[in-house]
């Protein structure tokens, strides 16, 4: 058996590596599976489930699966903290192996005020009370299958399956949870968690919580990044929560120039005048129009997002998009390159980071790369599908046309029960509506975009960012119905 993942250290508890089925809330998840022990004696699992035909997962997805399922919460180099900000419940892992001080040392004095250890993932449940913000734990799970079927430029972070001995996580993070009570959301979770725990038996969503003996919780293991776009993405949220805010989402410059009826790249700069007319959005970019780089960039990301958040229900993205910046530049010979910039500064202040030494002769372009790494309040029914309720999909003018062909064989398959339905049947832990709403919303998505395309409304010309780099902006015929 090919033993792949790294383990920095080891404690003494039992640790396995194999393939099997892990009984959860009464149904199954498969993949391959690192098991621990916890000091009580429970038996828990980390699952990368089983991946898509269709998917297209690179080495380094591998090597974070890899990553995050070698990750002991009864070793010392590991410190568990309650996430107690923002409105969700969840555990921060962090990296403990520097601080000189045992897990439980740690756990006293750095979770109780902000952490000055560093985060290497975030452990989250599912939690739908009437009281609280809603989170469902296979969601992250979901989008990062998904997106590599779409094969996304947006990133989307990996995610695993693992349970965790209730008891002491009870111990180690919720009994430790103190959220302050004006964070009314967030303090219901821990409420709601708390009591839970104590009482599994009595909590009337145990199977969303528990597996089936009701000693383990379960959930997702991932580690989002980057910093939190403001206005020039998710828009000014002038109009409120809801329906409004995802309506101003849609009057930001890349929006704007996805439904542009213009061609690329005009449809851009379209984009960017409609935006300014708002003094607001205006005011975001302080006067300083987007490169066509970032257009571009930014139009082939947000297809994107708005296809993966109508597959799955999504009712919480705005304010939910992060970003990284990156230089783009085209090398000695001829080859368009990115590096990542070491910065965190906002868009207003971009003109603070330092063009590196080594790239100055290339004169390299800056553009924020997008990322979602907060997609848990999805695939359920119960939560209200902006992106269909606003009709997003109906208005985009501009798509690439891999992101066509991929969404339409995805369509296909799902809908005639094929190997990559079969594969989210059998190992992804979900009830029967569930997979008919990821169905029914994929065949949705699909068949609205056909009826752009035969209609002649939509043009197959956002390019990828190493064709923009060299603005090479190109329009991609398609077989609208067997692209």
């Amino acid at each position: 058996m090919k033993k792949y993942i790294n383990f920095k250290s080891l404690s003494s508890f039992a640790l396995t590596l194999l393939q099997l089925e892990t009984a959860v809330g009464g149904t199954k998840v498969n993949g391959t599976t690192v098991q621990f022990t916890s000091t009580k004696g429970v038996v828990e699992s980390c699952v990368a489930l089983n991946k898509f035909p269709l998917g297209v997962y690179s080495d380094k997805d591998q090597a974070s699966e890899n990553t995050l399922c070698s990750i002991d919460f009864y070793n010392n180099s590991v410190a568990l903290c309650p996430k107690t900000w923002s409105t969700s419940a969840g555990t921060i892992v962090n990296d403990n192996s520097s601080s000189g001080k045992l897990s439980v040392e740690s756990e006293k004095v750095a979770c109780a005020k902000s952490s000055p250890l560093k985060s290497i993932a975030k452990f989250k449940q599912t939690m739908n009370q009437v009281d609280t913000s809603g989170t469902n734990s296979m969601s992250p799970i979901l989008y990062y299958h998904f997106s590599r079927i779409l094969n996304a430029t947006v990133d989307v972070p990996v995610a695993v399956f693992r349970t965790m001995d209730k008891n002491e996580h009870y111990q180690r993070v919720t009994s430790k949870a103190k959220p302050s009570a004006s964070a009314k959301m967030n303090f219901a979770a821990w409420a709601h968690m708390r009591n839970a725990e104590l009482n599994p038996a009595g909590y009337k969503a145990a199977s969303t919580l528990f597996d089936s003996s009701l000693s383990q919780i379960y959930g997702t293991l991932f580690k989002d990044k980057g910093e939190r776009y403001g206005s020039e993405i998710i828009g000014t949220r002038a109009r409120g929560w809801g329906k409004g805010q995802n309506y101003d989402f849609q009057n930001t410059p890349g929006f704007l120039a996805l439904r542009s009826k213009k061609e690329m790249p005009l449809a851009i700069d379209d984009g960017i005048d409609q935006a300014f007319v708002d003094p607001a959005m205006k005011k975001a970019f302080a006067g300083h129009r987007p490169s066509k780089i970032q257009m571009t960039l930014w139009m082939k990301e947000l297809s994107e997002i708005v296809i993966l958040d109508y597959i799955f229900n999504q009712q919480d993205r705005v304010g939910n998009i992060d970003y990284s910046w990156h230089w783009v530049f085209i090398d000695k010979d001829g080859n368009v390159k990115t590096k990542k910039a070491d910065s965190e500064v906002g868009l207003l202040s971009k003109e603070t980071i330092r063009i590196p030494e080594e790239l100055r002769a290339f004169q390299p372009s800056l553009v924020q790369k997008s990322s979602i790494g907060d997609n848990d309040a999805g695939a359920l029914r119960i939560y209200a599908n902006y992106t269909k309720i606003t009709q997003m999909l109906e208005g985009i003018r501009h798509l690439h046309p891999d992101t066509y062909r991929r969404l339409f064989r995805l369509a296909l398959d799902l809908e005639n029960k094929r190997e990559n339905y079969q594969n989210l049947e059998k190992n992804f832990d979900l009830d029967s509506s569930t997979m008919e709403l990821i169905v029914q919303n994929t065949k949705a998505a699909a068949t609205i975009l056909l009826k752009s395309c035969e209609s002649k409304a939509l043009e197959f010309d956002i390019v990828d960012l190493k064709t923009a780099a060299k603005q090479e902006f190109s329009n991609t015929t398609l077989d609208c119905r067997n692209p």
